[in-house]
């Protein structure tokens, strides 16, 4: 193995790393932003006849809960 190989694979492994974590921060934000909208729509007067709270939350956040 060369000098500049040595090099080369932890600078990979700490991009990758980095990558990662990043990307666990963006679902973790995602997340919070689903739940905290899920539960403000719950605190919404919606009436009875009107389109279910359930089915607003779904839309809002994109996917199921």
């Amino acid at each position: 193995m060369s000098q500049s190989d040595e090099t080369e694979l932890p600078r990979y492994g700490e991009d990758v790393i980095d990558t990662l974590l990043l990307r666990r921060q963006e679902i973790q934000l995602t997340l919070f932003v689903e739940n905290n909208l899920a539960q403000l729509l719950k605190l919404l007067p919606i009436p009875v006849n009107s389109v279910d709270q359930e089915s607003l939350i779904k839309e809002a956040s994109g996917r199921s809960l």
